[in-house]
């Protein structure tokens, strides 16, 4: 989103790519992606999962590739600001980074996204279900709604309210899996709308997943 409103170009990479298992090619790979981005300058990089290349260096490493990794971009980091590149990363686990990578000229602004409220959750299933068809064609919406569109709305409006009530702890990468898991069982079913009962199925395996983690939401889930 910086880059598309600055009209600059981006360029992306997850950390997890520069953990290679040919030895000297993980700082190789960190070193092109900053020579790209400096010769497009002004230009944006993006470094998803950080923590996966930017871990406390530890005497663990004995072959020495993820400290040359790190090494070279913390090399690279430096002096980043006279090259008019700026660089992003995000983790889940900044506890895990090398306090190196935090110092400043580096990585010295830290925003924290928390999980979502429920009203925020709300807000994105509704994003999220937007162009799935929710109204049963056989259910006499007619009698109590002036339109379809009407209808929509209506019933997006309450599932979105409870389903945001039976998910708390999830991110939004769970809501937008429940929204398109909930359609794929619908698909599958053959069934021309998606149900409440299928958005129930797919926060049921959502719910799952996130408890298996430590985290969040109730094992056991009803929209009410």
């Amino acid at each position: 989103a910086v880059a598309g409103t600055a009209g600059v170009p981006f360029y992306a990479a997850s950390g997890s790519d520069f953990m290679e298992l040919f030895v000297g090619q993980g700082a190789r790979s960190v070193r092109e992606l900053f020579q790209a981005a400096r010769k497009a300058a002004p230009a944006v990089i993006f470094i998803d999962e950080l923590d996966a290349v930017g871990s406390k260096r530890t005497n663990m490493d004995t072959s020495g590739e993820h400290t040359r990794t790190i090494n070279q971009l913390l090399a690279d980091m430096d002096g980043m600001a006279l090259t008019n590149v700026v660089v992003f990363a995000a983790t889940n686990r900044i506890d895990q980074l090398d306090p190196a990578l935090l110092r400043p000229g580096r990585f010295d602004k830290v925003v924290h996204v928390d999980i979502p409220s429920g009203a925020d959750r709300a807000h994105l299933f509704e994003y999220y279900m937007a162009g799935l068809a929710l109204v049963n064609p056989e259910s006499g919406w007619r009698a109590k709604y002036r339109s379809l569109h009407d209808a929509e709305n209506s019933i997006r409006s309450e599932l979105a309210q409870a389903l945001a009530a039976a998910t708390g702890g999830m991110t939004p990468a769970h809501v937008s899996c429940i929204c398109n898991e909930a359609a794929l069982i619908a698909a599958t079913e053959g069934s021309s709308f998606v149900s409440k009962a299928h958005f129930e199925r797919a926060a049921h395996e959502a719910a799952h997943g996130v408890s298996e983690k430590g985290r969040g939401p109730r094992s056991e889930l009803a929209l009410d």
